[in-house]
């Protein structure tokens, strides 16, 4: 190494940031692991994996999710996070995502927390990620409103389509 020569960042901001990387690029490493071997397994065993992980391992889990569609993702804090547990944004378009471990019904009040959790941070969409499902209320008092509420059946698809790398994508004829 010659004389001079910064091999650590020079503020603690700078240092941070690196470690934030490093932190995401390892999240995103051990999340592809387990999305591989998730594309191996039913449907029924997914579910199962996805409710028995921790929430922190089934957030990182929907953000790598989230990366592979194109967004550029923050996984937030375990505690005191506010309500959001992912930010996502795509271009100048920001999006908050709150994921619910759950194999029973998520109901209406977890919805209108979430949107009001989005217009306090400005949010241009909210997604509600659940294993379980949404009731009646919940779906309805979502309608008309930028938020997405992705079921087990809706998550189940985002693994099987956003899961795989290009070299598994089958070939177009």
């Amino acid at each position: 190494m010659e004389p001079g020569t910064r091999i650590w960042p020079e503020n603690t901001v700078e240092a941070d940031q690196m470690l934030d990387e490093v932190v995401v690029e390892a999240e995103e490493e051990a999340s592809t692991v387990v999305i591989r071997e998730l594309l191996r397994r039913t449907d029924q065993e997914i579910l199962c994996h996805l409710v028995g992980v921790s929430p922190t391992e089934f957030e990182q889990l929907v953000g790598a999710l989230f990366r592979r569609m194109g967004f550029k993702v923050l996984v937030t804090k375990a505690t005191r996070d506010g309500g959001i547990d992912i930010i996502a944004s795509y271009g100048k378009l920001k999006a908050i995502a709150q994921c619910k471990r759950s194999q029973g019904v998520v109901g209406v009040q977890v919805v209108r927390d979430l949107y009001g959790t989005m217009l306090h941070e400005n949010a241009y969409h909210g997604f509600l990620i659940s294993t379980g499902t949404f009731s009646k209320d919940a779906r309805n008092w979502a309608m008309g409103k930028p938020l997405y509420l992705v079921d087990c059946i809706d998550l189940l698809k985002w693994v099987r389509e956003y899961g795989k790398t290009p070299e598994q994508d089958p070939p177009l004829i």
